[in-house]
Order: structure tokens, then sequence, then C-alpha cells
């Protein structure tokens, strides 16, 4: 008896560990329709609904702290990096391909995955996935 419980609580941490990876994954595809709605200094880390929101999406552990280290100006490439750079390329930010991973208030967290963005002008092209807090009003 003690081996089937074993066994269940090893299948159901592999399960969870799955189900979580997939999440990370996953993301409904979606457009970047106003830039100036992008929040480049958010602290995602000091927002309990947006931990929440995170952590509903699979988001936990080294998974969590890669998405917070990436989701701030100072980790996104050069060609974005500084708002004046921003504020000169709406058209070309509005071109990157994001998912959104949550929803939190009248905010969503978009992931910026590098294999899919190929396609951006070599200053703006991100070497490892990033990650976009916007207004919910600026994606379509």
């Amino acid at each position: 008896m003690r081996r089937l419980a074993s066994s269940i609580a090893v299948l159901l941490l592999i399960l969870g560990t799955a189900y979580s990876l997939q999440a990370q994954q996953a993301g409904k595809k979606i457009r970047i329709a106003d830039p100036g709605e992008l929040y480049s200094t958010y602290s995602l880390a000091d927002d309990r609904e947006a931990l929440a929101a995170l952590a509903r999406a699979g988001y936990r552990g080294q998974a969590l702290d890669d998405l917070l280290a990436r989701a701030v100006e100072s980790a996104w490439p050069a060609g974005i990096r500084e708002l004046d750079d921003r504020i000169s390329r709406p058209d070309e930010l509005m071109r990157y391909r994001a998912r959104r991973i949550c929803t939190f208030g009248d905010k969503a967290v978009l992931r910026i995955r590098a294999r899919d963005n190929g396609h951006m002008p070599p200053d703006m092209r991100p070497a490892e996935d990033i990650y976009f807090v916007i207004g919910r009003e600026g994606i379509r």
C-alpha cells in the first residue's frame, strides 16, 4: 500500500511539473496595438495580484525569477532599452510577436519569445525571451 501511495505521489509531482512547463509554453498570441501602454519600470515582484496571476499561469520558482529579471527595460534589447528609443519606434514595437501570459487588473504580461522574433531589427531582436507589462488597452 505504501508503494502505491509513493507511486501516486511521484506521478502527481511529474504531472504537476509537466503542467507547469506546458503553461509556460502556452499563451495566446496577441498583437501590440499601442506601444504607449508599455510599463517599462513596473515591479511585478511588488504586485501580489500579478504574482498570483503568474502562478496560475505556471510561473513559479526559477521560471518566475527568470521572468521577473527579464520584464524590465534593463533586460530588453539595446534598441528599446531607453524610453526615447521606444517613443521613436512605435511601428517597429508593434511588429513583435507576443503571447499573453496572464492578465491582472487592467494590465497583461506578454512573453516575447526570442525564437519568434528573428524578423526584428538586430538592435530590437531579443537574445533570450523577454517580458512586457502592458495596459490591456494596448493589445489586440
